[in-house]
């Protein structure tokens, strides 16, 4: 094990953007071991004059989106695709 072979009990990790998947992720946080992973950018929105993923921003307390004009996107459903779990809003 990694720990073993570096002498060290505490890890941290440190993902490239689009370089990673989400279960290797998951094993490293279930193995205790800190993940820093960049936010993927994988929308043309930006390119094409449209709103990006980066403008909505997360309210965890109302567990809700903001959009740039104000408006708030209510969570809809839940699905899972390819075996991830998927929010829509």
């Amino acid at each position: 094990m990694v720990r073993d072979a570096i002498g060290q009990k505490k890890l941290t990790a440190l993902a490239d953007r689009g370089y990673y998947k989400s279960d290797e992720i998951l094993r490293c946080e279930q193995e205790g071991i800190k993940t820093l992973v960049p936010k993927p950018l994988t929308s043309n929105s930006k390119a094409d004059g449209r709103f990006d993923k980066l403008d909505f921003v997360y309210i965890e307390s109302d567990d809700k989106y903001r959009c740039p004009a104000g408006e708030r996107a209510n969570w809809r459903v839940t699905t899972i695709e390819a075996g991830l779990k998927i929010h829509k809003y």
